[in-house]
């Protein structure tokens, strides 16, 4: 790839479906030959799948691993790994839209079986033909010896100023990259590890400016690329998708808690909005719950309503719902210093046909929290209910 090295070359693009910005793209990378050791994933030029070395050039370094390989993969159980000059390339021609970029990355540290032997970058073009003409419009770096992940990240639009940023590399973990790109605004911003890193910048003027003004914003190629270097040593990939940013709002408290015989009035709370990726954690808390209680958290897909339930509690969520593990509520009895928890995404990591899985951003869910309190009504009350919306 003939390009100016401090604007760094690629090693593996992100998959694209299509040339329409109503489109979504996702690679698994499930679909393709595989082995433990590594299968050749594109000889040069493209792929099944879309994938291709650099213009098409011959290259047999780019590897797609399956079972049995030395790590898992992200989701499913396979994945792509590059090293030497590989250069991966997937084209796609997105003008418009307002837009998420994921990719998951995995960084084997020195003390791995096959450490990652030199830097590798992650690369976004606004303009890709094989026949040249690219336009950067950032770059990631992944640098092994010094442990960091750098990114030259364009134009602030906060300070007016480039910026080049960096946060440590998460070694021997699966980790997420990911942009949100609003073509329309012309404004990108980039996280590593779901924490932002630098202010929002410029997409369609590149990491130092060096693109015309007139340059029309587009995500026109990803690449994913090994440095030609010559230290072998891989680097993973797995899970590329774009798909539509949804704007959300927070969690939203709603409806009204019933109070106890013991004057509890129970309150639920969520840490963030759940994440399609799990890219983010995601726990209810209820507090506020008559001690030493057994109780549950409850949910439902199908929207809001606020229908009596005993003299003072409403049900907050509509049928049909889906209960939690029961659990106790802790605290003293006779007082409000119980509680009630659940972490969302491990219950549906380990309840796959719950109701609602599996699900995709922009799905929302009502929950409440419910538990025992025999001198009520019905022997039992529950808190105010909660809206959550689901991200990529």
């Amino acid at each position: 790839m003939n390009q100016v090295r401090t604007f760094g070359s690629f090693l593996a693009a992100l998959t694209v479906c299509a040339a329409s910005a109503s489109a979504q793209f996702s690679d698994n990378f499930e679909s393709y030959a595989a082995s433990s050791a590594g299968t050749v994933f594109t000889t040069g030029p493209v792929n099944a799948g879309g994938w291709k070395q650099w213009a098409g050039a011959a290259n047999s370094h780019t590897l797609c691993f399956g079972s049995g390989a030395a790590i898992g993969a992200h989701g499913g159980t396979k994945f792509v790994g590059t090293q030497l000059n590989s250069d991966l390339v997937h084209e796609f021609a997105f003008t418009s839209g307002f837009w998420d970029l994921s990719v998951w990355t995995y960084v084997p540290g020195a003390a791995s079986s096959n450490p990652m032997g030199d830097s590798q970058w992650l690369v976004l073009l606004n303009n890709y033909a094989d026949a040249g003409g690219w336009i950067w419009a950032t770059q990631i770096e992944f640098d092994p010896s010094l442990g960091r992940v750098r990114a030259d990240a364009g134009l602030s639009t906060v300070t007016g100023v480039y910026q080049a940023v960096e946060t440590p590399i998460v070694f021997d973990a699966w980790k997420q990259v990911r942009l949100e790109v609003d073509l329309t605004n012309n404004v990108a911003t980039l996280f590593y590890d779901n924490v932002q890193m630098g202010d929002p910048f410029n997409w369609a003027l590149g990491p130092f400016g060096q693109n015309a003004l007139s340059t029309v914003p587009a995500i026109d190629a990803i690449d994913l690329y090994a440095n030609d270097t010559t230290v072998p040593g891989f680097m993973y990939w797995d899970d590329v998708s774009i798909t539509t940013h949804i704007t959300t709002q927070p969690p939203t408290v709603y409806c009204t808690g019933g109070t106890t015989t013991n004057g509890c009035s129970a309150s639920i709370t969520a840490t963030a909005n759940p994440s399609v990726t799990l890219a983010n954690s995601c726990n209810l808390n209820v507090s506020n719950v008559e001690g030493q209680k057994s109780g549950l958290i409850f949910y439902s897909i199908n929207g809001q309503q606020a229908q009596a339930w005993n003299a003072t509690s409403f049900l907050c969520v509509k049928a049909p719902t889906q209960r939690t593990t029961t659990q106790s509520s802790g605290g003293t009895v006779n007082t409000c210093n119980g509680s009630l928890t659940l972490d969302w995404n491990a219950f549906q990591v380990a309840n796959p046909s719950a109701l609602g899985n599996p699900w995709t951003a922009g799905n929302k869910l009502q929950a409440q929290a419910w538990f025992r309190d025999p001198p009520a009504g019905k022997s039992t009350n529950l808190s105010n209910g909660i809206e959550l919306t689901y991200v990529p």
